[in-house]
């Protein structure tokens, strides 16, 4: 009997192999969501420790699509106390042009020695600025172009002619 009661014990508390998430940690992405195609900007992430219990050494890692390079301002927080809110810059570039919009996501992965967990964001990649006004602009240079050549073309036999 002592022998089951033994093995059951160690049997329920091996099962805790993964870690936890954190229950009382909230962390947002702040805004403008919207990275102009092509070139970088700044999101600040926001760290919210809802609970009483503090939280040590907090190691933060991201995961991004190719199409974005996103780098850390901190890669850790040593100490996040009950009620506390800390701030964290994400220096996001595109890599890529684009022409229409397009949407990147990320994960956020925050972990330490008892917790982690994982957060995922969207990102809108806007397309690149004055592409379109520029198409627009050319294509119509373009057509009044065809129009002169076309036009003299026609009438270079009547001016001659008289």
């Amino acid at each position: 009997m002592v022998k089951k009661i033994f093995f059951l014990i160690l049997f329920f508390s091996s099962v805790q192999v993964f870690s936890a998430e954190f229950e009382n940690l909230s962390v947002n992405l702040g805004y403008p969501r919207q990275i102009r195609s092509n070139e970088s900007g700044t999101v600040e992430i926001t760290f919210n420790n809802r609970g009483s219990i503090a939280f040590h050494n907090l190691q933060l890692s991201v995961f991004f699509d190719d199409d974005l390079d996103i780098k850390l301002n901190e890669s850790w927080i040593s100490v996040l106390e009950g009620g506390e809110i800390q701030r964290i810059n994400l220096e996001i570039t595109s890599k890529n042009r684009h022409i229409f919009n397009n949407e990147a996501q990320f994960s956020l992965r925050v972990q330490n020695d008892e917790y982690e967990s994982n957060f995922r964001y969207r990102l809108v990649l806007l397309p690149m600025e004055n592409f379109w006004t520029i198409t627009v602009i050319f294509f119509a240079l373009f057509i009044i172009f065809i129009f002169v050549i076309i036009y003299i073309k026609v009438n270079k036999g009547e001016l001659n002619a008289g």
